[in-house]
């Protein structure tokens, strides 16, 4: 059991249970992961998990309780910084999409894993993002009408921008494997641009930057944003 245990014997138990836990789920899926696989590869008994989870379902929770609190603290805190709707944004895209880019695997279990012996999780999910929304929205009052707009067209907006920032993690290695564009640094100076301005101003906006040759003129001084 040893000789598979990836994650280092010095490291806690519980640190190596949610690592192979990541591992797994994120490659095969949590329903065709079993608990004697985690265990072993953390290099643990399966009392272990039970111990500080309290079954599979209860390791799944975490991974996603605590993907989610990383998550919340970085958009919430990036949509404090700057004046305006734009600025802010802009923030939240480029420090959201970091942290999605650093955390793949996670990214996956987190947006993807909704199985079916866990019909519950849509509602532990959904206070989650409640929660995301009721601190953004505070860090937005005064430059958003949110108490102005219809929450249904509201429920249209939002999902989208974390859906084109998970899309793009999650599709990544398809994205480069097309060849059209590297997925360098200067790409990702220029994505909060893009994105920004799409949901902003949708893609007339981006078409008369396009015309402008304004984003190929961003350079270095997008590292302005930081």
């Amino acid at each position: 059991m040893g000789s598979e245990n990836k994650h280092g014997s010095d490291t806690e138990p519980r640190e190596r249970i949610l690592a192979a836990s990541i591992e797994l789920f994120s490659r095969k899926g949590f329903s065709a992961t079993g608990v004697r696989e985690i265990a072993s590869k953390a290099g643990v008994n399966i009392a272990m998990i039970n111990y500080y989870f309290g079954s599979k379902q209860g390791l799944l929770k975490e991974l996603i309780q605590e993907f989610f609190t990383e998550y919340r603290e970085i958009a919430v805190r990036a949509m404090g910084e700057g004046d305006s709707l734009e600025e802010k944004l802009q923030r939240f895209i480029r420090h959201v999409l970091a942290f999605f880019l650093a955390n793949p695997e996670r990214v996956r279990i987190f947006f993807i894993e909704l199985p079916q012996e866990m019909p519950e999780l849509v509602e532990f999910k959904g206070e989650l993002i409640r929660q995301l929304i009721g601190g953004i929205r505070q860090r937005l009052a005064g430059v958003f009408p949110f108490e102005q707009i219809d929450p249904q067209v509201l429920m249209s907006l939002f999902p989208s921008i974390i859906a084109i920032l998970s899309s793009h993690c999650l599709l990544k290695p398809i994205i480069q494997s097309v060849g059209l564009a590297s997925l360098d640094e200067t790409f990702y100076r220029k994505y909060p641009e893009v994105i920004t301005d799409l949901v902003l101003g949708g893609m007339g906006r981006v078409l008369e930057r396009i015309r402008k040759n304004d984003y190929r003129n961003l350079g270095m001084e997008g590292k302005n944003h930081e």
